[in-house]
């Protein structure tokens, strides 16, 4: 499977629509407990972290359509080393 499979065939879609369906298929079988889902889309390229949800990640000049700024994330450790 792709990552996002194609948009106009649902049997084929890809492993993000799968996975997120599987999350909300599992919480819903769960009916005395909440839960709560937080995601991220990411993508890595050159060694560099891009936010793919934040529409701010990627601040483009309108006239010369060039990246403006450092659209990567730092990924930053908490003291039992957790990213």
């Amino acid at each position: 499977y792709t990552m996002m499979g194609p948009k106009n065939n649902f049997a084929c879609r890809g492993l993000c629509p799968r996975t997120i369906a599987g999350l909300f298929t599992t919480c819903g079988e769960q009916a005395n407990s909440a839960s709560t889902i937080r995601m991220s889309y990411m993508e890595i390229y050159n060694d560099q972290i891009y936010d793919l949800l934040n529409p701010d990640a990627f601040p483009v000049d309108a006239i010369t359509g060039e990246i403006q700024g450092d659209p990567t994330l730092k990924l930053q450790e908490d003291k039992h080393g957790n990213c």
